[in-house]
C-alpha cells in the first residue's frame, strides 16, 4: 500500500490505517482533510503564544511546542513573539536555528570572548530578516533580534533545552529599544 491509501483492515473496521498504523482524521480548512499517523502531534505556535508567560529579562514571549530527540540528543522546539527588541544573549555550548513565520527584523549578531568572567560581544553588521527566513546562530556568539515591522515579529527556534535554562547569558546589548 501506497500514497496513505486506506488498507482493507480500515475499510472493514471503520478504524482510519495508513501503512498498517491506526491514523487521525483532521479537517483542515476549506473542508479537505488529511489523514495522518495517530503519534503525529500538532500544536498551533500562535495559540501556544497566546497562554504564554512573557520572559521579562529578554523582552520575548515564549512558548514551549515540544521536545524531541533528534540522533540521541534532545532538541527544544519553541515558538515565540517579540514587540521590540530580544535582549541580547549567547549560549556557549549549542547553536540555536530561527525559522521566522510573521514580521521582518533586524538580526544582530557577535562572536563572544569572555574577560574578566564578563561575556563580551564582537557585533558585526546586522542582517536583515523577514518571513520565511530560516538561519542558524552558532554556539558562542551573542543574538538579538530586533523587530522592524509595525507587528510583532514571530518565529520558531530549535535547540538544545539547555538554551532556555543553563547555557543562556546575558550580554550587554547596544541595540535594545526599551
Amino acid at each position: 500500500m501506497s500514497g496513505g491509501q486506506m488498507s482493507k483492515e480500515a475499510k472493514s473496521s471503520g478504524e482510519p490505517v495508513v501503512d498498517g498504523k491506526a491514523s487521525t482524521h483532521l479537517s483542515a480548512s476549506g473542508g479537505s482533510s488529511l489523514l495522518l499517523p495517530s503519534s503525529l502531534r500538532v500544536v498551533n505556535a500562535g495559540e501556544a503564544l497566546m497562554s504564554a508567560t512573557p520572559i521579562t529579562e529578554l523582552k520575548i514571549t515564549i512558548a514551549h511546542l515540544d521536545t524531541v530527540t533528534f540522533d540521541g540528543s534532545p532538541l527544544e522546539v519553541s515558538a515565540a513573539s517579540i514587540i521590540q527588541t530580544v535582549g541580547a544573549h549567547v549560549h556557549m555550548r549549542s547553536p540555536e536555528t530561527y525559522l521566522l513565520l510573521r514580521g521582518r527584523g533586524l538580526m544582530h549578531i557577535g562572536e563572544v570572548t569572555v574577560q574578566d568572567g564578563q561575556a563580551i560581544a564582537a557585533w558585526q553588521e546586522p542582517v536583515e530578516v523577514s518571513s520565511g527566513d530560516i538561519f542558524t546562530i552558532p554556539a558562542g556568539f551573542a543574538h538579538s533580534l530586533e523587530n522592524r515591522g509595525p507587528e510583532d515579529l514571530v518565529f520558531t527556534f530549535f535547540g538544545s533545552p539547555r538554551n532556555l535554562t543553563t547555557d543562556r547569558i546575558l550580554v550587554d546589548n547596544p541595540f535594545s529599544t526599551g
